[in-house]
């Protein structure tokens, strides 16, 4: 009787190891998208340059970072875009797509997304802190300590490495302000 209880006994602990390295792997298998796999979900229409630019013969992949979740993108148009992955404590993933666009002076467009049921959605308003220019502008001459600073323009630069967005001044690459990923949400730190 005992042999036979011990072989139930070990049958049924393989069974439940099964289903839970099962269960492990379907999670890995969603986990394992990286920053170009997001980059590629996003529609068409997400961005003013549409992850089918990856497409068109002048453009390349300029730094492509996958163990880092970042992306820097260079093509046939005035700027650039960085994208850049961040994980929540949960395992889903938060996208950032900065296009950095240039002319006289260059700007960005910061926009986030999420994976909302097997579709990337805009999630910016609920993800990025808002800052105005004139906010932007006014902690520039307050920092420089001159009220007559000019500002020109603004761009976001995404982290390769760590998890902290700089605000930089355009002209003078004067950083304004950081916004730092921390539990699971973006907040202003400097």
């Amino acid at each position: 009787m005992k042999k036979i209880d011990i072989s139930i006994l070990a049958i049924m602990f393989v069974l439940v190891c099964s289903v839970f390295a099962v269960q492990a792997q379907t999670k890995n298998k969603k986990d394992k998208l990286n920053v170009l796999d997001y980059y590629k979900l996003l529609p068409a229409n997400a961005n003013l340059l549409s992850p089918n630019i990856l497409d068109d013969e002048y453009t390349k992949i300029a730094v492509k970072d996958t163990k880092n979740g970042y992306l820097k993108i260079e093509g046939a148009f005035e700027g650039w875009i960085e994208v850049a992955l961040f994980r929540k404590k949960n395992g889903s993933a938060i996208l950032l797509v900065g296009e950095n666009s240039c002319g006289p002076a260059c700007g960005t467009e910061l926009n986030a997304y999420k994976m909302v049921n097997g579709k990337m959605e805009n999630v910016t308003n609920k993800m990025i802190p808002t800052i105005s220019e004139d906010e932007l502008r006014e902690k520039f001459r307050r920092d420089r300590n001159d009220s007559n600073a000019e500002m020109i323009s603004y761009i976001f630069e995404l982290p390769r490495y760590g998890t902290t967005i700089k605000i930089n001044d355009d002209d003078t690459g004067y950083l304004i302000y950081e916004i730092k990923w921390e539990n699971d949400k973006f907040v202003i730190i400097r």
